[in-house]
């Protein structure tokens, strides 16, 4: 909390400014790998030159990492696979260290790795990793022992406005959602488990001032949601801020940023000086398109330094020119990195891309559904499932959203080679398959449907989807026909708690053309995130999750298209929309969707946005 020192105090006055990098996702260079060109991106490249030229003008400063650095471009994800690289540090460790941050949290994303691979890459970090709330499980690994800390005391001489030294000893620690040892539960197995993350700071913030800290600060790589806290919440950040003795919060996960104008509305939140309950906050956005910033006065009282004043804010670093040292630093990763992605594949027949994915039977969802049916049936061959009736979910990874109108997938005809594989295929996910019953996947879909607003029959236009529903958590299930009713209530809220428990949206499910019984048993192909309970579809629990791997799906879409060259297989178009007379959806996507709106009956262009989208009409039948 932000305090007036009692009049009893000194003069003394501290200037600190932390600065704080969150979400960078593999963002290292200004370089496009899916599309295989220099792009004018966000990078942390481009961060490191506005760093430096902040630094230059602020006399004592700080810097921390947020975590989920080590996954999201080429050059992060496809390091592990890379040959000869036991003399070399993972390319966003090499960056940081290049960078000097003081401290480093963990992220979920981490653990997208082998354990390891994960140990290898934690051991070259040349600064303190943090995290509190995971601790070893009932097999630990070896190989994760002492890789980071629960959190750190950093002793540092810092100049007050009069020239005089103090030394100040600052706590720092981290958090991360406690669902990540289920969303790789097929690395992680057993040999972590994970704590709530609001008793872990709690504690954390106690034992740092107990151990003499002046000032304490969370690394919480987790979002703002301001409902009731409950256990193991996935974006806890408001209630952390919350708690007694914290100085401030740099914040994560959510990819939502903070201080700004999309803040969630809460009188303990100040959307313009960026601080919850009275504490400063920022949440750096994502993909290193700016870098965090919190400026903080501190004064001392009798009861030891204090924040007196602060001020959150961004550097916007996507004009900053690439800082050259750690562009060079980068090359010979970068350079392996392109010899990687050119890698052929395959021949695809068909072009492949995500810009109609809110409408049915998107042609990539099809072939990454179709490649995890046809894997799994060679790996289940022979088993107790065999038997049993498979099919296969995806959701779009690539749909624009708050990645903006370039993040879509976009694969051409024609040869293929490893970056358009990556490009289908964006997050570095294993495969699993959850075991359900037909009324389990029936509420698995309507999960799905929250995807959309309610839309009123006769009613002209109306927006078509939630945008606090991100649509990597819209699936579809190939194998399967079924009707989505737009005009009920989605059952289901963004969040996952149930809404409208009298509501179905999901009607005329069938298998075989022959109506899903509620107690038929049913296997369904999914991505590790989904099956350890990402996106917070019902039933989607390691409980019933009844076979996962350590392979990636990336790899498994390679395999299929060098076997078929993307041709489809026999399953028919898995849904429709329900006739809704008089109405029409609107949504966004990119503006190359332009050349395939011929494609789509009903489907008409309302022209370009603001924000760089194509505005779509899609009329629904009647």
């Amino acid at each position: 909390m932000i305090a007036t020192p009692p009049p009893d105090t000194d003069a003394s006055e501290i200037p600190l400014t932390l600065f704080a990098t969150s979400d960078v996702h593999g963002h290292l260079l200004s370089y496009d790998y899916f599309a295989d060109r220099p792009a004018a991106l966000p990078s942390l490249a481009r961060l490191a030159c506005a760093l430096e030229r902040a630094r230059a003008t602020t006399p004592n400063s700080l810097l921390f990492d947020n975590g989920d650095i080590m996954q999201g471009t080429a050059i992060a994800d496809l390091f592990a696979d890379m040959p000869d690289r036991s003399d070399r540090p993972h390319p966003s460790i090499d960056a940081l260290n290049l960078l000097g941050p003081d401290a480093a949290a963990i992220g979920n994303h981490e653990f997208n790795l082998d354990l390891g691979d994960l140990a290898a890459t934690f051991r070259a970090a040349r600064f303190p990793l943090l995290c509190a709330n995971l601790h070893p499980g009932p097999t630990p690994s070896a190989a994760l022992r002492d890789l980071w800390q629960q959190s750190t005391i950093l002793t540092r001489d810092l100049t007050d406005t009069a020239g005089t030294s103090h030394r100040l000893r600052i706590g720092v620690f981290g958090v991360l959602p406690p669902q990540t040892v289920l969303w790789d539960h097929s690395r992680i197995g057993d040999a972590l488990i994970a704590e709530d993350m609001l008793t872990a700071a709690a504690r954390s913030i106690e034992t740092l001032h107990r151990q003499g800290a002046d000032l304490v600060i969370a690394l919480a790589h987790t979002g703002i949601d301001t409902a009731p806290a409950r256990p193991n919440m996935e974006n806890t950040g408001f209630h952390i801020a919350a708690l007694p003795g914290l100085d401030a919060i740099i914040l994560g996960h959510s990819h939502l940023p903070f201080p700004g104008p999309d803040a969630p509305p809460h009188p303990a939140i100040d959307p313009t000086n960026g601080t919850l309950h009275g504490i400063p906050a920022v949440l750096p956005p994502a993909a290193a398109a700016a870098l965090g910033r919190i400026d903080l006065r501190l004064t001392r009282a009798v009861t030891g330094w204090q924040v007196a004043d602060a001020k959150s804010s961004m550097i916007d670093a996507k004009t900053a020119p690439e800082n050259p040292a750690l562009a060079a630093r980068l090359a010979p990763a970068h350079a392996q990195t392109l010899a990687a992605i050119r890698r052929p594949i395959g021949t695809l027949i068909q072009p492949l891309h995500s810009f109609f994915a809110p409408l049915p039977d998107c042609n990539a969802l099809r072939l990454v559904t179709e490649a995890q049916a046809a894997h799994l049936a060679t790996a289940l061959h022979g088993t107790a499932l065999a038997d049993l009736p498979l099919v296969s979910a995806c959701a779009p990874q690539k749909a624009g959203g708050r990645a903006g109108p370039q993040h879509y997938t976009n694969v051409p005809a024609g040869p293929i080679a490893l970056s358009h594989v990556t490009d289908l295929q964006f997050f570095p996910n294993d495969i699993a398959v959850l075991r359900l019953t037909g009324a389990q996947i029936a509420d698995f879909l309507e999960r799905s449907a929250g995807f959309y607003h309610q839309i009123t029959p006769h009613g002209g236009g109306q927006p078509l989807i939630d945008p606090a529903f991100p649509a990597y958590n819209f699936d579809t299930i190939y194998g399967l026909t079924y009707e989505i009713d737009l005009t009920c209530p989605a059952r289901y809220a963004p969040n996952g708690t149930l809404a409208a428990p009298a509501s179905r949206r999901i009607r005329a499910l069938c298998h075989d053309g022959a109506p899903l019984a509620p107690n038929a048993e049913i296997l369904l192909a999914v991505n590790t995130y989904r099956a350890g309970g990402g996106g917070y579809f019902p039933h989607a629990t390691p409980a019933n999750t009844v076979h996962e791997e350590t392979t990636k799906i990336r790899d498994i879409v390679a395999d299929h298209i060098a076997r078929t060259s993307g041709k489809p297989g026999p399953w028919p178009t898995p849904w429709r929309f329900a006739p809704i007379p008089g109405a029409a959806g609107i949504f966004e996507t990119a503006p190359a969707a332009a050349a395939h709106l011929g494609a789509v009956p009903g489907l008409s262009s309302l022209g370009p946005t603001k924000s760089g989208f194509l505005r779509l009409r899609y009329e629904f039948p009647g």
